[in-house]
């Protein structure tokens, strides 16, 4: 197997999606030896299955699927949430005109290749797409921010908690940290999509009530922390209630959260000075606390971190 000479640690996964098996044989023949990994979908709903468990570095699909087109395909993708930067290419049988190129940009593909493929071009393609690929994720890497929520990714809240505890030390404030997590209830299906719909109406209400001062951030797939500077045990509670009384007014209105509760925990010092710790252990503190929350919002679904070195 040939190397794709792309400099990033791993092959380059590309996803194929085709109803014709002979199609998928010949991509996977003219790509598969030139270091690409490749995985395979035999219909549009089986390709948007493979998209939510293994997120490629290119996507390479038919026009036809059987089961719906390959614009609709695209258009589908592209409202998963998943990263917009993922190469998109459409093969098709047919000859290409002007207009089915237009809809195939406007439906979020990168480009649109007629058979029969010419096995450089397409290479060359692939090499270039899944180089951009990369980049954009190394540059999501290295960005202080979640795309899907506008607020702090946790490399960017950890940042700004060390600025904030920096000024509480100096200060001698008090400083706390909430997490919210939001959970399945198992009363119903918690799909990828539902679990995204129910971040999305959580995470519009903490950026609702959270302060200008607050560092708020998205942590792990189903949690957000709100870092709370000059804010003691009192003060995190009282943000944690206020949150639940929003959200049992605001969201719980509608199906966003039918699926799911909503667990949260909380650690406070009273005086930064006077803790032994990095500010970025108040979030881990209070995730910890977060996990022992009891699956419902009432008096059990917010818990304190117990701990030896806890201070209230």
């Amino acid at each position: 197997m040939e190397k794709t000479d792309l400099d990033n640690g791993r092959p380059p996964l590309v996803l194929l999606v085709n109803d014709q098996e002979w199609s998928l044989r010949s991509l996977e023949s003219i790509i598969g030896p030139r270091g690409y990994a490749v995985i395979r979908a035999y219909n549009g709903f089986q390709g948007l299955e493979r998209m939510r468990s293994s997120t490629p570095d290119v996507i390479i699909c038919d026009l036809e699927l059987g089961d719906m087109n390959g614009l609709e395909f695209a258009r589908n993708i592209r409202n998963m949430g998943l990263p917009r930067y993922i190469p998109l290419i459409i093969t098709t049988s047919s000859n290409p005109g002007r207009q089915l190129r237009l809809d195939a940009l406007e439906a979020g593909a990168w480009d649109l290749l007629a058979y029969p493929l010419d096995g450089q071009e397409l290479v060359l393609k692939l090499k270039a797409y899944a180089a951009a690929k990369f980049d954009a994720d190394r540059a999501t890497d290295n960005a202080l921010m979640d795309d899907s929520t506008g607020l702090y990714n946790m490399k960017g809240l950890a940042k700004r908690a060390q600025e904030l505890g920096s000024h509480a030390y100096r200060h001698a404030e008090p400083m706390a940290c909430v997490v919210f997590s939001v959970v399945p209830n198992g009363a119903g299906e918690a799909t990828n999509e539902a679990l995204s719909r129910a971040m999305a109406a959580v995470g519009d209400a903490i950026k609702v009530l959270g302060r200008e001062s607050d560092a708020i951030g998205k942590i792990g797939r189903s949690g957000f922390a709100v870092v709370a500077p000059e804010t003691n045990k009192e003060g995190a509670i009282l943000l944690a209630e206020r949150f639940s009384q929003f959200l049992k007014a605001q969201a719980f209105d509608t199906s966003d959260l039918e699926n799911f509760v909503i667990q949260a925990g909380y650690d406070a010092v009273s005086d930064f000075r006077e803790a032994p710790m990095d500010p970025t252990e108040l979030i881990t503190r209070a995730t910890s606390a977060s996990n022992r929350a009891e699956d419902k919002m009432d008096e059990g679904w917010l818990k304190p971190f117990i701990g030896r070195n806890s201070r209230f």
